[in-house]
């Protein structure tokens, strides 16, 4: 935030990315009061934001999150209710990148086909 030749655009929405083999341009539109403009860029960096939506996951399921919302799993990406597995961005202590997020979601997913064997052979209640 205290870098000059950072930009930084809170309740702004990316409408358009222009440019050949590089960018060139964004056309951004504030949420706030609707403006749309065109920004000459070199790059461009997208921050979803720091408020976990782990909701629409846990759905009234009362899984373990931390003190900021994020759900809490083991190693091999489970919560502490039996078949919920969390990964990437929603998992606490995550390190926000979509390398470690696709490898949390090979995890997940090998678990979650694990779980789901042991229910099919009796072996998981």
């Amino acid at each position: 935030m205290n870098n000059p030749n950072i930009k930084v655009r809170f309740n702004t929405v990316i409408k358009e990315i222009k440019g050949g083999k590089k960018v060139s341009s964004v056309v951004l539109s504030d949420t706030v009061n609707g403006n749309v403009y065109e920004e000459q860029a070199d790059a461009v960096f997208i921050f979803a934001g720091t408020v976990p939506q782990s909701s629409p996951a846990c759905g009234g399921l009362n899984a373990e999150l931390d003190e900021s919302g994020y759900i809490i799993t083991d190693q091999k990406m489970a919560a502490n209710i039996p078949g919920l597995f969390a990964a990437g961005d929603i998992r606490s202590g995550a390190f926000r990148q979509v390398v470690t997020a696709a490898a949390d979601g090979a995890m997940a997913a090998h678990s979650a086909s694990v779980y789901i064997d042991g229910l099919n052979s009796g072996k998981v209640k």
